[in-house]
């Protein structure tokens, strides 16, 4: 709000809109996190089974890398120059 009790003309585009590094920080930590689930099943030996199906654990490594990958990338794009 302005002095004198108007208010200020909002641009809507900025109002819904994320920065490009927000996003994939925000992603980062998202596939960041999964890769640490992935990798407490390995290390656990935590079973799971989706819809009847034992999952191997060999899936959980590759999901571990890409996940890491994945989380990796988008953290060091969130990190690296402006807006």
């Amino acid at each position: 709000m302005l002095a004198g009790g108007r208010l200020r003309r909002r641009d809507p585009d900025r109002a819904t809109a994320m920065s490009e590094r927000l996003y994939c920080t925000i992603a980062g930590v998202i596939f960041s996190i999964a890769a640490l689930i992935h990798l407490g099943r390995l290390c656990a030996g935590w079973d799971l089974v989706l819809a009847g199906w034992p999952v191997p654990l060999s899936l959980s490594w590759i999901a571990f890398f890409a996940c890491g990958a994945l989380g990796g990338g988008g953290l060091w794009l969130g990190s690296r120059g402006t807006d």
